[in-house]
């Protein structure tokens, strides 16, 4: 098959799709429903699985694949009150990849599949005003959102929760889902607004703070990222935000002496001592310009925002720890050195190219990508790639 950029979004899926990475088991049935178990195995006629119920066994004939996956590490009781929590440390997975947030959702309703969802909905209509059925379709909305959450389809989960958020509003758990999705696409802005909500209705609720706070970061407002880890560090130990506050206040005094300009899609500060307004305004059009070849070239749904810093050469290097030779690199934001830069050439052009294609695989799969295949394709459109155009890939 020849490699050319209108050929990339059906490579991206189909390797997205051999790249799934769930934390249960999953058993398809011939007719089409899904059971997200914590263990399935075969023996002899009848596949057996575990639940958080007991032990549950069915015909090997009505079972038409199973999808086993290692065992997600248990959290405490505490880390696992909504749908889809933080679960695990924060920690930069690979080249070009943004911090991860450890998620491991809990699947409120074992037996999943689109057809029970309608089944549910249809259960409502009938009774509008049963609360019993409106409870069971919101858990299985969320169910089959966090589901899909986790095999990397961030469209399909946020198009469940919100069905799920038109049933129940002011439920924050299925706000703090909203928001963990709205993130990890990039919408952090969409993010921001759920979890302020759900810290509204909960103001005890440690996990909507934190990932306030990380909402708030990601759009480069580090005060009130600092203040709601704090907030969060208030309600009790919370390792993750203690290093994330950490960070922040190591940021927040450079940060605080860079210019800000913003554009549709981009929060860009800049080492004002070396840049001017002029060249900020350049480096904000290459990148709107270079955003919309991408969203063309890779994903339908890229990050609604992206946040780009140019450092002071010095502070680059302080900040990211990066090595010497570092030109630039993405962990959920852009970062740059400045290294005497005047004007926007094809140089810097290709590391912003570079850079952005990292952002819109993150918020196409998250970590799901291999990092080879991530920096693979980020040099492939910064035109660096070693595939010759008329190769084969096989």
């Amino acid at each position: 098959m020849n490699i050319s950029r209108i050929q990339l979004p059906l490579v991206l899926q189909l390797l997205l799709f051999l790249n799934l990475s769930l934390p249960a088991d999953v058993i398809y049935l011939n007719d089409g429903s899904i059971l997200v178990v914590e263990k399935a195995w075969l023996e002899g006629d009848q596949v057996n699985y575990q639940t958080s119920s007991g032990l549950k066994s069915l015909p090997k004939s009505q079972v038409r694949k199973i999808q086993a996956q290692k065992a997600a590490a248990t959290a405490p009781p505490e880390t696992r009150r909504y749908g889809i929590a933080v679960e695990s440390p924060l920690v930069a997975d690979g080249p070009g990849r943004k911090v991860s947030l450890g998620i491991s959702p809990k699947v409120e309703t074992e037996e999943i599949s689109e057809e029970i969802v309608d089944r549910l909905r249809a259960n409502l209509k009938a009774d509008p005003q049963d609360v019993r059925s409106r409870s069971e379709l919101v858990s299985a909305l969320n169910s089959l959102g966090a589901l899909q959450y986790l095999r990397g389809d961030y469209a399909g989960a946020k198009f469940r929760i919100r069905q799920a958020l038109v049933l129940e509003p002011k439920n924050p758990r299925i706000l703090v889902n909203a928001g963990l999705v709205h993130y990890q696409s990039g919408e952090y802005r969409e993010a921001e607004e759920v979890l302020l909500t759900a810290t509204q209705l909960e103001p005890n609720n440690q996990e909507a703070r934190y990932l306030l706070a990380e909402a708030f970061y990601a759009q480069d407002k580090i005060a009130m990222a600092i203040t709601a880890w704090k907030e969060t560090l208030q309600l009790g130990p919370f390792p993750v935000a203690s290093s994330r506050l950490k960070k922040a206040e190591e940021e927040a005094g450079i940060h605080s002496q860079l210019g800000a300009l913003s554009s549709a899609h981009f929060i860009l500060r800049y080492d004002r001592e070396v840049s001017d307004y002029r060249l900020g305004q350049e480096i904000l059009y290459a990148l709107e310009r270079n955003y919309r070849r991408l969203n063309l070239d890779l994903v339908s749904n890229p990050p609604a925002t992206v946040t780009v810093i140019v450092y002071p050469t010095r502070a680059y290097f302080d900040v990211t720890r990066a090595p010497r030779w570092s030109g630039g690199l993405y962990d959920g934001k852009i970062r740059l050195p400045t290294k005497g830069l005047t004007s926007v050439t094809p140089d810097i052009e290709g590391v912003l190219v570079h850079e952005l294609t990292h952002s819109f695989i993150a918020a196409l799969a998250g970590n799901h990508f291999p990092s080879w295949l991530n920096e693979g394709i980020a040099q492939f459109e910064e035109g660096k790639t070693a595939w010759p155009q008329s190769g084969m890939l096989t």
